[in-house]
């Protein structure tokens, strides 16, 4: 971050140097015109004179090569001066891209589960991937902004200095054309990229729900229906970005005839009002046919920085907001489960209304197998997730070892624990990958040693590519008790001491089930916390753990 920093000074630096030397030309120019005219020596105007003197000075004589070579070598200095601003500058631009990226990543998967319910999977996508590409452009539009507008100063400065009159009077032409056009440019640019970042969230949201159920899509018979949904988000997408390129041109397109009319106007006031001589008059409308090419760049990028503007107001109010709901990432560090988990009065509630859990109580001992049952919505799932950090207790204390889970960090707490979700999802990839995925430095031969423990082997071994088999994406390539066996083998792969499993027969067969039973009940000197509504499950279990209405009771 600081070397960006540094890189962002060093760019305005030579965008600075930069845009002096664009109005050091200039005066490259005039003596050359008062040589071209053969202009007596006290006819010559001052910036003559200086350059004149100056090339009699170090030993040569004025000529159209000296002079050529002088306003040459100003050039080339100014040509090597934009090439390190240009290089600084698409470096300090993709550095910032990259800064953008990772810690908006960073704050998103620091954040809490909740916080996660107010912004969508398509608004977080779209920030990530193409917000933050948007915000790394607009850092190169203000650059521009401010060098454009750096060199119109500095050519206004050189103007000023041939002809206050003219300078004065081209200033005020330019206010009364260009401010109430770029206003509305700026506005309308603003209000309909707001409207394009919105439409990319909304299809970032379709798209996902589309891909991600698309067996669900097939199997109402609504592809017709999503391709129509689809096609109206596109469409949206379509308009706003129209017109904000359409602003955009019409904006780029006006500037030039406005710059003409004034460089006129100037010609005619210049004719008829003023006595400027040849050699002036040329530099100050070459000035001026400069000061308009910058004018132009400098209009049409803060035309495209403001068209970002509503993708940095997306990034910071949803970094502002999950920065300041992020997990509990300091505390104590737990290294393992020693005696026992204990809920004391546990409430919790997702709203006012509705109590999940109301003062329940109970305990886990190290080593015991514990089933949750009860009815839907009793709250079996909101224990894992109260144990696991997702939520925080409305009431009452969790504790660990008689440690007061809001004491201890979250990262902490998970790293002791593997975790079995209710949907069972492997990344995509390969066996192993899924397995190092878990537990970084997992050996092969501790991946082999696990898949036998859970009966794994038996379908691996016919996989000609053994652990480097690619599953597919979501392990589509596995059947349902595979893949619910390979996400318990790769939770045990963590070498937990406390094993989550949120329904884990719940969407598998009489035989799959019959696989999974067996497996948990081979599983020793682990602490296994499961919430299931199958009574085989239960029946092997140390202790059950009863949820109605808010209330725990075990037996």
């Amino acid at each position: 971050m600081k070397s960006s920093k540094i890189s962002l000074f060093v760019v305005f630096f030579l965008m600075s140097l930069s845009a002096l030397l664009q109005a050091t030309t200039v005066f490259g120019i005039i003596p050359i015109v008062d040589f071209v005219s053969q202009t007596d020596r006290e006819d010559l105007s001052a910036v003559s004179r200086v350059i004149f003197d100056f090339i009699t000075s170090i030993g040569f004589s004025v000529s159209m090569i000296s002079l050529g070579a002088t306003l040459v070598v100003v050039i080339l200095l100014r040509v090597l001066i934009n090439f390190l601003e240009n290089y600084f500058r698409f470096k300090t631009i993709y550095d910032y891209l990259k800064i953008f990226s990772v810690d908006f990543f960073s704050v998103v998967v620091r954040a809490k589960i909740p916080s996660f319910e107010k912004n969508s999977y398509g608004k977080l996508s779209n920030t990530l991937t193409n917000e933050t590409q948007k915000m790394s452009a607009g850092m190169d539009a203000l650059m521009k902004v401010v060098f454009s507008f750096v060199t119109v100063v500095a050519f206004a400065s050189t103007m000023f200095v041939i002809s206050p009159a003219l300078s004065i009077l081209m200033a005020a032409l330019g206010l009364l054309l260009f401010f109430p056009i770029t206003w509305l440019a700026n506005s309308l640019k603003t209000y309909y990229q707001k409207k394009y970042v919105n439409n990319l969230n909304f299809l970032g949201d379709n798209t996902y729900n589309i891909l991600s159920n698309i067996k669900l899509v097939k199997g109402f018979g609504n592809e017709e229906r999503s391709i129509k949904n689809l096609d109206g988000n596109i469409s949206g997408l379509r308009d706003s970005i129209f017109r904000s390129s359409l602003t955009s041109s019409v904006n780029a397109t006006l500037t030039e005839p406005l710059i003409f009319i004034i460089i006129v106007v100037i010609a005619y006031y210049s004719q008829n009002y003023l006595d400027l001589g040849i050699p002036l008059l040329v530099a100050f409308m070459f000035s001026a046919n400069r000061l308009g090419l910058f004018l132009n760049i400098f209009f049409t990028s803060l035309n495209q920085y403001y068209g970002y503007i509503p993708s940095y107001r997306q990034f910071f109010e949803i970094h502002s907001f999950l920065n300041q709901n992020k997990e509990r990432m300091k505390g104590e560090k737990l290294n393992e489960l020693q005696k026992v988990i204990s809920f004391d009065k546990v409430s919790f509630s997702y709203d006012a209304k509705n109590s999940v859990l109301n003062e329940a109580s109970f305990d886990i001992q190290k080593g015991e197998k514990v089933a949750i049952v009860g009815e839907s919505g009793a709250g079996k799932s909101t224990i894992i997730d109260l144990l696991m950090g997702f939520q925080r207790p409305g009431g009452g204390k969790i504790l660990i070892d008689q440690k007061n889970i809001e004491e201890i960090s979250s990262g902490s707490i998970r790293n002791i624990m593997g975790y079995v979700p209710q949907k069972p999802t492997l990344i995509p990839g390969t066996i192993r990958e899924n397995f190092k995925w878990s537990k970084e430095d997992i050996t092969d031969d501790e991946i082999i040693e696990i898949l036998q423990r859970t009966d794994c082997l038996s379908f691996m071994n016919k996989l000609e590519d053994g652990l480097d088999t690619e599953i597919g994406n979501i392990g589509d390539k596995l059947s349902g008790g595979q893949i619910q066996r390979l996400c318990l083998a790769r939770a045990l792969g963590k070498k937990p001491n406390i094993l989550i499993l949120d329904e884990p027969t719940s969407s598998l067969d009489k035989k799959s089930e019959i696989e999974i039973k067996n497996l948990l009940e081979n599983i020793q000197d682990i602490t296994i916390l499961c919430v299931t509504h199958r009574r085989e499950i239960v029946e092997k279990f140390d202790k059950t753990i009863f949820l109605d209405k808010g209330k725990a009771s075990s037996i």
